[in-house]
């Protein structure tokens, strides 16, 4: 089968084979109908040849006879009758010669030249006939009657004969023209037959080329598209070609299949965002969660501050108390027999006293450890609020011009969650270092409980021990001293406290409105509404 590459040769090259049939079967029509006329010519100008031939020799037959008839008439006369027999012999030698020229050529059909070879013989007789007559005629003193007596009724066969030579050449000539018509006619007639029997043939050929060529891929073409435009993606358009429809066909294949594509992605699009969708809500409600735990924490943190602000007081009351009381015992050394009772007492007192404080900063030690504990929730919260937003943030970039928006909110949740984490750090640090102070603080009132006990047993020994007691004064006033040491230590440590928890508290105030905030779930779930139409729109 011919291959076309372009519709204008599909369709021009089988009319252009058409044509040109057409105009060599109408080139053969005017070749034969050429050829009936210069047949009919030959045949015209053979046969009236003859016909003239023949004409002329029966003109000069009936001549010839005329001067016979001349010669019986005008007889008498030597020089009449001379004139025409002389006239007679030259008509019958004009006959014979007119005759004989037209036997000899090829031309003469059979029946004509059996009757003018009758005639010739039969001419031949009339012409002994004719002489005998003439001799008869001279003879009986130049007497028509016996001449015309003699000679009588003898030029009718002749006559008769060359008549019939006439009309058969005439009869030949006119078959001889209806053969040639006829024949011509038929050739016309089969040529016609194969000019219409061709030219159905090729208009059968074009218009079944057209079916197959061009209407057929047009209607394949066509059902791909309606069925594309109904959501249909499974129909298979197997047309192929390389002119303008295969062009086409291997275009509308291709949008088919970017189509098909485009809904599945779409489709797998929109069951991630409805993943996100779901995903962020449980980011926000452990966000919500974690904030209201925060703020808890920052709220038992700061009561927990409190108290100990009121413990740092007390201890430095305490540490001035124990100051003044040093200072007071060595310089009432001599009166420690009478105030020997009051300063044991205060001892016991002090002695209770510093364990109280050790008890109260062993708990303070505790909920320091509690702190950490809440600090480290919060930077794991942190953590996980972090990796959560840069999953939003890929899930953003995935929907496109659409995640836009949403994005940017996934960028906000991560900076807020990474100076979550950078806070928490700084509290960490924070806390550790005032567990590292409370510990401290714990062994020295640990060492001061210890030295009041002495102390308290000492002062039952004071009579045999007051040699020892300045001694004893003075480390009392080191102790003193590095409690006050401590107390200062731990008022700074209560003060970086204090605005670790305000920012806690503002962290947790901003974990609880970033929670409440529902933008970026009804951002998140209108591009799921809009992915989704888009997949309705292209699969439904």
């Amino acid at each position: 089968m011919i291959r076309f590459t372009s519709i204008n040769r599909l369709i021009m090259t089988p009319v252009l084979a058409i044509i040109a049939i057409l105009v060599l079967l109408n080139a053969g029509s005017l070749t034969i109908a050429f050829s009936l006329m210069s047949d009919i010519e030959q045949v015209e100008q053979t046969n009236v040849v003859h016909e003239r031939l023949v004409s002329d020799a029966l003109t000069e037959f009936k001549t010839q006879v005329q001067e016979w008839k001349n010669v019986l008439l005008r007889g008498a006369s030597d020089k009449d009758r001379e004139k025409y027999w002389s006239r007679f012999q030259a008509r019958e030698a004009d006959v014979q010669e007119i005759l004989r020229k037209l036997m000899a050529g090829e031309e003469l059909n059979t029946d004509s030249a059996s009757l003018i070879d009758r005639f010739l013989t039969a001419h031949k007789t009339m012409g002994v006939k004719y002489r005998e007559g003439y001799e008869a005629f001279v003879s009986a003193g130049y007497s028509p009657y016996t001449g015309d007596t003699f000679v009588r009724g003898i030029d009718r066969e002749p006559a008769d004969l060359l008549q019939q030579a006439t009309d058969q050449i005439a009869q030949a000539t006119r078959q001889a023209k209806e053969q040639v018509t006829a024949q011509t006619s038929q050739r016309l007639w089969l040529i016609m037959g194969l000019s219409i029997v061709l030219s159905g043939l090729c208009i059968v050929y074009l218009i079944t080329n057209l079916r197959r060529n061009i209407v057929k891929p047009t209607r394949e073409i066509a059902t791909c598209l309606q069925k594309m435009e109904q959501k249909d993606y499974d129909y298979r358009l197997e047309y192929r070609s390389e002119h303008e429809l295969g062009l086409v066909a291997s275009a509308t294949r291709h949008l088919q299949n970017k189509l098909q594509d485009t809904v599945t992605i779409l489709s797998d699009a929109q069951d991630q965002i409805r993943q996100s969708h779901d995903i962020l809500e449980d980011v926000s409600s452990a966000i919500a969660k974690g904030a209201s735990d925060q703020h808890t924490s920052s709220d038992s943190l700061a009561q927990a501050n409190d108290k100990l602000d009121e413990i740092v007081k007390g201890l430095v009351t305490i540490t001035s108390q124990v100051s003044v009381a040093s200072s007071h015992s060595q310089q009432q050394v001599q009166e420690c027999y009478t105030t020997f009772d009051s300063a044991n007492k205060g001892f016991a007192e002090l002695a209770r006293t510093v364990a109280s404080a050790s008890q109260i900063v062993n708990e303070l030690q505790a909920r320091s450890a509690s702190i950490l504990t809440v600090v480290n929730v919060i930077n794991e919260i942190a953590d996980q609020t972090n990796l959560l937003a840069l999953n939003a943030a890929i899930e953003a970039a995935r929907a496109g011009e659409h995640g836009r928006g949403f994005a940017v909110v996934a960028d906000e949740v991560r900076a807020l969650a990474a100076k979550t984490q950078q806070s928490t750090q700084e509290i960490n640090a924070i806390l550790s270092a005032f567990e590292a102070d409370a510990s401290k603080a714990v062994s020295a009132m640990a060492s001061g409980q210890q030295h009041a006990d002495v102390n308290a047993q000492s002062a039952q020994q004071a009579l045999a021990l007051l040699n020892e007691l300045v001694r004893y004064i003075d480390e009392t006033q080191s102790v003193v001293g590095a409690l006050e040491e401590a107390a200062n230590d731990q008022s700074s440590i209560q003060r970086q406290l204090d605005g670790v928890i305000a920012r806690v508290m503002s962290s947790a105030e901003d974990y609880k409105s970033l929670s409440q905030s529902n933008n970026i779930s009804e951002a998140i779930n209108m591009m799921s509404k809009n992915v989704m139409s888009v997949v309705s729109a292209l699969s439904r």
